[in-house]
């Protein structure tokens, strides 16, 4: 169900934005949009101050929702600590466990590096004994 509702958000994302962003004048413009233009075609000056006012309109939606989204996690969120290496003294423990590489060292020169061997232990022979064989022949 969760995957569900993901993959809708992810396919309707662009269409959820269309409408929430651009201004209706524009998605008028999009929906009426022709590929074949006149060159003889000119707009009037009304026309042009509409755009410019819905493009001013979109510019400062966007400002002042960037401005709200930094100042929401900066003052007002009270989940995250405000500096978060304050973390690091509570989860210092799961660091150490978890979060430690499996291989030290160098691992690519397996002959006569220990740490090499720690990190791909090679099979001792007695771990294969009673294992059955098959033959290549059949």
């Amino acid at each position: 169900v969760m995957n569900t509702v993901a993959m809708a958000f992810i396919v309707n994302i662009d269409e959820i934005l269309f409408e929430a962003i651009l201004p209706a004048h524009h998605r008028n413009e999009v929906e009426n949009i022709d590929f074949l233009l006149d060159k003889g075609e000119v707009d009037s000056q009304q026309d042009i101050l509409q755009r410019k006012q819905a493009f001013r309109s979109s510019f400062w939606y966007m400002f002042f929702a960037c401005v709200f989204l930094v100042c929401y996690a900066e003052y007002l969120q009270d989940v995250l600590p405000p500096d978060i290496t304050m973390l690091g003294d509570r989860c210092k423990e799961f660091i150490d466990e978890y979060q430690q590489p499996f291989c030290n060292g160098w691992t690519w020169y397996l002959r006569g590096n220990p740490s090499a061997r720690e990190c791909f232990p090679f099979p001792a022979a007695s771990e294969f004994e009673g294992v059955p064989v098959r033959s290549v022949d059949g």
